[in-house]
């Protein structure tokens, strides 16, 4: 859990706000899921996906109103 916040979601809002342009740390339509990707990743890397908590991933994902799948975190 520690790689998937502190790994991903806060290393790549720092990089971002280091970044010429405000938009790389506010992020852009859509990254949500790029970020959870992401840091579900890091977390398989760094063998951090348990049983358990590959169950709290999955009981999170689900399909909204209009029919997409989105994670709900």
């Amino acid at each position: 859990m520690l790689q998937h916040e502190i790994g991903t979601h806060v290393v790549t809002y720092y990089n971002g706000k280091a970044q010429p342009l405000e938009l790389f740390s506010i992020g852009v339509p859509g990254y949500e899921e790029l970020q959870e990707g992401l840091a579900v990743l890091a977390e398989y890397l760094n063998d951090g996906l348990t049983n358990s908590r590959m169950r709290t991933l999955a009981a999170r994902r689900g399909r909204t109103r209009n029919g997409k799948w989105k994670i709900f975190c």
